[in-house]
């Protein structure tokens, strides 16, 4: 981005394709890989001003040119190798051949790099939580085994009295404690992330409803196109967009109450050795889990297929957003110079009245068609960045699914808990009781 002192019709077509074709050398690229724009901006004194003469009364002063150029590299070595070799500052574009007679008074540059998936925070997550599982399982047969001393009772296997029998219940509701709280946390992830996608989606839809409105006479063939009623169930669920982030967490929070209330119900006292609740809770666990599984696969497969498709998918896709990017840039450099040639027209005293509530019609539309084209590649941009946390929550779901049937195989799956059950009852019955009492010469009977 250059900025220069003066306004745009000032910078004729020849020194324009001097810009240009100076971009692109820097770059080591065709024309046809540049897109840019002349556009006329003013200070917020001169725009005081222009609001209080009118737009077209007189030239202002104070007015400056942004020039901006996007430049398209085939790879990202490429675009740094491009990057190296653009200019560093004003002075260094200013002693430009085609910069000769501007006074450019601002320049930078931003690179703007190819997505890459955060595979990096994945395998690091992947590893953690594969050490959880460990470290779970490692306390359950702890747990299992100081129990044992305590009964003073032999090892006789792992679904007995080790890592996965009752004797660890408590440890394995503790991982599903645990599985819990980490799947909060990739959905406060989910929720923080998703938040730019509902802006985007409310956005695009504002951009539908006042194109479907608009009175602009080219418009009218589209909106006859448009099923009857959808405008008016558009706008009546249009509040619903910002509720967006809240939406996506339900199936994990839905998950989240279930693995809380299996977590705690083996610490209850009610029920002992049979955890009937538990185990139902188990159940549904597993099939809420592998719904949440399947949600959040979808956004992580989404914003990999829209990046790394096949060429019969990225085709259309990559067309999408090229028109995005060119179409803004063309219709707002038409609009712009438009309006230069109305200024034009008013400083030679024409009647522009007209001409100008033309534009300023067209100019509205414009900025429809820039906002909503920005609000597209919003969308390919906004699903990249819930690729992580629709991992994130993958992981955590595996997590989860692993602790939740250790937790039930430890809770005896079919089976009940018969020795928790009888001391139960024994303590219930406040334990051995004399039931009666005989004898002969002071001699007394046990029961």
């Amino acid at each position: 981005m250059v900025v220069v002192a003066g306004k745009a019709s000032e910078i004729y077509a020849g020194q324009r394709e001097q810009i240009t074709q100076a971009f692109a050398d820097a770059a080591d690229v065709s024309l046809e890989s540049v897109i840019i724009t002349f556009l006329t901006t003013v200070t917020e004194e001169a725009a005081a001003e222009r609001r209080r003469l009118g737009r077209f009364h007189r030239r202002l002063a104070g007015e400056t040119t942004t020039i901006e150029a996007k430049i398209f590299m085939p790879d990202q070595a490429s675009a740094d190798a491009a990057e190296a070799l653009m200019p560093t500052d004003a002075s260094d574009v200013q002693a430009l051949p085609a910069f000769s007679g501007l006074e450019v008074t601002a320049f930078e540059v931003q690179a703007i790099p190819k997505w890459a998936p955060e595979y990096a925070e994945i395998v690091i997550c992947a590893i953690g939580m594969t050490l959880a599982c460990i470290l779970v399982c490692v306390g359950a047969r702890c747990w299992a085994a100081k129990q044992r001393r305590t009964e003073k009772a032999a090892y006789t296997g792992c679904c007995s009295n080790g890592c996965c029998s009752f004797l660890a219940v408590k440890i394995w509701a503790s991982g599903e404690l645990f599985a819990c709280i980490f799947f909060v946390f990739c959905l406060g992830v989910m929720y923080a992330r998703a938040a730019g996608l509902a802006n985007v989606i409310d956005q695009l839809v504002g951009v539908f409803l006042q194109l479907s409105i608009s009175e602009v006479p080219f418009l009218q063939e589209f909106q006859e196109q448009l099923p009857e009623g959808v405008v008016g169930t558009i706008e009546q669920y249009k509040h619903l967009v910002p509720q967006l982030p809240v939406a996506l967490l339900i199936p994990g929070l839905l998950a989240v109450i279930c693995l809380l209330s299996a977590a705690l119900c083996p610490c209850g006292k009610c029920h002992v050795g049979r955890y009937g609740c538990t185990k139902c809770l188990i159940m549904l666990n597993n099939l809420l889990l592998i719904i949440s599984f399947i949600f959040y696969t979808i956004f992580a497969v989404v914003a990999i297929i829209l990046e790394f498709a096949p060429p019969r998918i990225q085709e259309p896709v990559d067309k999408v957003k090229s028109m995005c990017q060119v179409i803004p840039a063309e219709v707002n450099q038409l609009v712009a110079d438009n309006l230069a040639a109305i200024q034009q027209l008013s400083a030679t005293g024409q009647d522009i009245s007209e001409l100008s509530d033309k534009l300023g019609t067209i100019e509205a539309l414009a900025g429809l068609v820039d906002t909503g084209c920005d609000c597209v590649l919003g969308i390919f941009t906004e699903f990249q960045m819930l690729f992580l946390p629709g991992a994130l929550c993958m992981i955590a779901c595996i997590f989860a699914i692993y602790i939740n049937n250790a937790l039930c195989c430890s809770a005896g799956c079919c089976k009940s808990n018969q020795k928790a059950i009888k001391d139960a009852e024994d303590k219930k019955a406040g334990g051995v009781q004399l039931s009666t009492i005989s004898g002969t010469d002071a001699q007394y009977v046990a029961p």
